[in-house]
C-alpha cells in the first residue's frame, strides 16, 4: 500500500485535527541521505536547511513514486492540505540504530541527533 492509499481510520482522524503533519517513511537504498517530499515546500525546505546544518545528508526526494505529492498522501490530509514526507533509505536507516541482535535495532546518539535537529526546527519554524 501507498501513502496516497492509507486508510487506517484512526491514524485519518488523528491527522484530519492537526493543520500539518510529517510522515516518516522507510525506503529501499543504501545511501545514507534523508529525502524529503510532499506538498508543504516551505516546511520542506526549513527541514532540509536544518538537517544539512547539522550534518546530515538531505534533499528533495529524486524518486517521483515517493515524493509525497499527491492530495491524498497521509502527509497532506491536515488542515493545510500539504504535510512533508520523509524517506529513510535503509542506508541512512543503519547509521541510525545499532544492532544488538539479530533484527533488533536501538536508537543510537545519531537517531538522539536526528530527532533533536527535527524537534528544533518544528517548533521554531515560523508560521504565516
Amino acid at each position: 500500500m501507498t501513502s496516497d492509499q492509507f486508510d487506517e481510520p484512526r491514524a485519518l482522524a488523528a491527522v484530519c485535527r492537526v493543520q500539518t503533519v510529517v510522515s516518516i517513511h522507510g525506503a529501499r537504498g543504501k545511501e545514507a541521505v534523508v529525502y524529503l517530499g510532499g506538498l508543504d515546500h516551505r516546511l520542506r525546505t526549513h527541514l532540509i536547511a536544518a538537517l544539512r546544518g547539522a550534518g546530515f545528508e538531505a534533499a528533495p526526494d529524486p524518486s517521483p513514486a515517493r515524493q509525497g505529492m499527491g492530495k491524498t498522501n497521509i502527509c497532506n490530509r491536515g488542515r493545510s492540505g500539504r504535510g512533508v514526507q520523509f524517506e529513510l533509505p535503509v542506508g541512512m536507516r543503519k547509521q541510525l540504530f545499532d544492532p544488538i541482535a539479530p533484527q533488533i535495532w536501538v536508537p543510537n546518539a545519531l537517531f538522539l541527533l536526528f530527532v533533536g535537529v527535527m524537534r528544533e526546527a518544528l517548533e521554531h519554524y515560523p508560521r504565516l
